[in-house]
């Protein structure tokens, strides 16, 4: 069967490597094929993460290439994307939203076919997994259509033929556009992470009109030589007979705010408070093995202000020698620790991104003594060899017991990231019980705990950690963010 063609893989990306590592032959494959489940994941979900989409073709194509197989290309397996709606998960409009953009960067990718989700939810206990409740259809027996259905169906009909052309340059990395060549002329793909971005687009042409992600008509305005359209998560498109010449990002629009009783942790306003921790945290750098982080020399300074906000404090990386896929972290510890009135569920402050994918861990410490961290729960069991094999010996030196986060528990859904340009207030859910049988709030899986998993009143706010990568990657293309710098400012507590 001559016209067969072999896919090697069909497992996570350290498996792959191994097969390469030792010089599987070339001939006996024609592409390493992904097969990345994503679950909650953003599909802009970032290296080193390797569930992610986009993030582990990527790293995909690094050990294809470091190991000699260049002329070698990627497929999808058929276990492939899988952003689920049970209970838990995702809402339906969020996972509409991420099975397109999966699909854009498949097209991006140039991948020979696109495989994603199922056609129905399962109709049994296997809905209630991460993968059971992936269909474009409601379980059986009624099948009725989620929104994902439609906007499948809306992005079917607008790249029908199409044939990918380029990445359009936007001015940010959570800004993204794709240009297709369709029938003589163009289809463009618009879509941010966070909030709306008004665009404006300078046309050639005629015949443009535009469709968002349900197949409804988008009206068109002319301001002058440009032309309006409104970038969201959901992605929209634009059919003509010409081509977009150029693009120009207003300011973006964000509807997120405390929210209920809040109170003031810190202003964030000086460094009185705090200081710069210099030692390093074994379960910062090791707790979750699909992103581990390495030490980073960060410049925190308190300035007046900056874009309408004062008081603020500036966090500069600097930089450091060592693999640019890691993330850097840095600690702000505070000298006395903040006790946090009642029983808080969220915490957050208000962050000028630069779109760089970092992310503010919070650290606290019940009445127990037990810690805190938001960077998901322990797993059970005893920790694995292949683990303390690349753990840092100074870590273990410094009399660090090691742990390992659980499956999908490290900020999977991405609400700590800064994917985002401008001033945004990020919230992260914090843990807790319910009264009576005290069971646990579903944000306890996104904590790491030292003692017993159960949140002992009060709470006392004891460190902030900053994590910034190097490098971000926007579709195909690994770079430094336009800005390295970000700002911080005002950090709260919120009770219902």
């Amino acid at each position: 069967f001559p016209a067969v063609r072999l896919a090697l893989g069909n497992g996570l990306g350290t498996t792959m490597e191994e097969f390469l590592r030792h010089r599987f032959p070339p001939e006996l494959f024609d592409t390493l094929g992904n097969e990345c489940a994503v679950f909650m994941r953003l599909p802009e979900t970032q290296p080193p993460d390797d569930v992610g989409f986009n993030s582990s073709l990527w790293m995909d194509r690094q050990i294809l290439d470091a190991y000699g197989y260049k002329d070698k290309g990627q497929s999808q397996c058929y276990e492939i994307c899988y952003p689920c709606t049970t209970p838990g998960n995702l809402d339906l409009r969020t996972q509409a939203d991420y099975f397109v953009r999966h699909g854009m960067y498949a097209l991006a990718w140039g991948m020979p076919k696109i495989r994603f989700g199922c056609i129905e939810d399962a109709g049994n206990s296997y809905r209630f997994s991460n993968w059971g409740g992936s269909g474009l259809c409601q379980m059986m027996p009624e099948l009725n259509v989620k929104p994902a259905f439609a906007t499948v169906a809306t992005m079917t009909r607008a790249l029908d033929g199409a044939r990918f052309s380029r990445v359009l340059p936007m001015g940010s990395p959570s800004l993204y556009g794709l240009e297709f060549e369709r029938d003589g002329g163009r289809v463009y793909a618009f879509w941010t992470v966070r909030g709306r971005r008004p665009l404006a687009l300078t046309l050639e042409g005629d015949g443009w009109q535009a469709i968002e992600s349900q197949g409804n008509a988008v009206p068109l305005t002319r301001e002058g030589a440009e032309w309006a359209l409104t970038a969201s998560p959901s992605v929209v498109y634009l059919l003509g007979n010409g081509r977009v010449t150029a693009v120009r990002a207003g300011a973006p629009v964000y509807d997120e705010a405390p929210r209920g009783r809040v109170t003031t942790v810190s202003s964030l306003a000086d460094l009185t408070e705090w200081r710069v921790e210099t030692q390093r945290d074994g379960a910062i750098e090791t707790h979750n093995p699909f992103c581990p982080r390495r030490p980073g020399d960060f410049a925190f300074e308190a300035v007046a202000g900056f874009e309408g906000k004062t008081g603020v404090l500036r966090v500069s990386p600097k930089p450091v020698p060592g693999k640019d896929v890691m993330p850097m972290y840095g600690i702000l510890a505070h000298r006395t620790g903040v006790r946090l009135p009642g029983a808080p569920t969220a915490i957050g402050l208000w962050i000028n991104g630069n779109s760089g994918w970092g992310r503010p861990v919070f650290d606290l410490e019940d009445a127990s003594g037990q810690r805190w961290t938001s960077i998901g729960a322990t797993e059970r069991g005893e920790i694995t060899q292949w683990m303390l094999d690349w753990m840092p010996k100074e870590a273990l030196q410094q009399g660090y017991k090691p742990t390992q986060a659980d499956w999908n528990t490290d900020d999977c859904f991405g609400r700590s990231r800064i994917n985002f340009d401008g001033w945004r207030y990020v919230e992260f859910p914090l843990p807790g019980q319910y009264p009576g049988e005290g069971y646990h709030w579903p944000a306890n899986s996104q904590w790491r705990s030292d003692k017993d998993g159960v949140v002992h009143y009060p709470l006392t706010f004891r460190r902030l950690i900053i994590e910034l990568p190097e490098k971000v990657l926007h579709f195909t293309r690994f770079a430094p963010p336009q800005r390295a710098e970000i700002y911080l400012k005002d950090m709260v507590v919120a009770e219902p």
